[in-house]
Formats: structure tokens, sequence, C-alpha cells
């Protein structure tokens, strides 16, 4: 899924030394679409469930982490040492809607760790998986 600068619809961004080669080809992407899929709703849990795609903007300074701020979903991933990648809802009190942590680094697929029941119960969603994309049908520009 490599990146290929030639393409009039692609848009460089600062390069992210531990996984520029793994999985971004040679060039790290400025732009990412995260989809997200799978994700449930907890019993009790109204608010929204974070079931989409969204397309995130790598962070100024930190070049292995890209952020997006869909309607009232916020979505952060890194790519970088332990990687990791959480949505959270804000409409209404900021809850964790979707956490994936301790996978290692350099993945595009991310499975969520939260559960609706077990020691530690998540009270907003559980399961599904972040799949990151990019390249062509990434917009120049960005959002």
């Amino acid at each position: 899924m490599g990146l290929d600068p030639d393409d009039s619809d692609y848009e460089a961004g600062v390069i992210c030394p531990d996984c520029v080669n793994e999985i971004f080809g040679g060039q790290t992407p400025k732009f990412i679409t995260a989809n997200v899929s799978g994700v449930v709703a907890c019993p009790g849990w109204t608010r929204i469930i974070p079931n989409g795609s969204f397309l995130c903007e790598q962070t100024p300074g930190t070049p292995c982490e890209w952020v997006g701020q869909v309607g009232a979903l916020l979505i952060i991933f890194n790519v970088r040492f332990a990687g990791g990648a959480t949505v959270t809802a804000t409409d209404g009190p900021a809850k964790v809607v979707f956490l994936e942590f301790s996978m290692g680094a350099c993945r595009t697929i991310y499975p969520s760790n939260l559960r609706c029941d077990g020691p530690m119960p998540s009270e907003s969603c559980a399961g599904g998986i972040m799949q990151l994309s990019w390249g062509p049908d990434i917009p120049c520009g960005g959002p």
C-alpha cells in the first residue's frame, strides 16, 4: 500500500522514522483514513457508536501520530513504540468508545481492547477494529 509521490492526489507528511518502510513503503502520508467497524454498544450506552471512516491528519511535531475530529468523535492513533488507537465520544462527558493498546508498533489494523464484561468492563462500547488506509483515495489537502 505504498505511496506514489508522482500521483497528483498525494500529499507527503513528515517521515515517521520507525515505520516508514514497514507500512508506508518509504514515504509517510500526511493524511490517513481510519476505518472503524464492528463496534457495538454495551448495555445502557445510548450515545454515539464509532463505526465509520474518519480522515486524520499527521500531528505537527509528532510524525508517527494522526488525529481527526469528526462530529462528536475524536480519533487518535500512533504507529510508533507500543502503538495504540483511541476514539473518544465528545457528545457529552468525554468517554472512550474504542481503545487499542499493547499490540506493538508499525501496524495498520488495531483491534479494540474494550469489552462489555470482564474484570474492567466498558461503560460505553466494545469490540471492533480500526484499519488504516492512505494513498490516492485520500484527498489532497485533507479535510
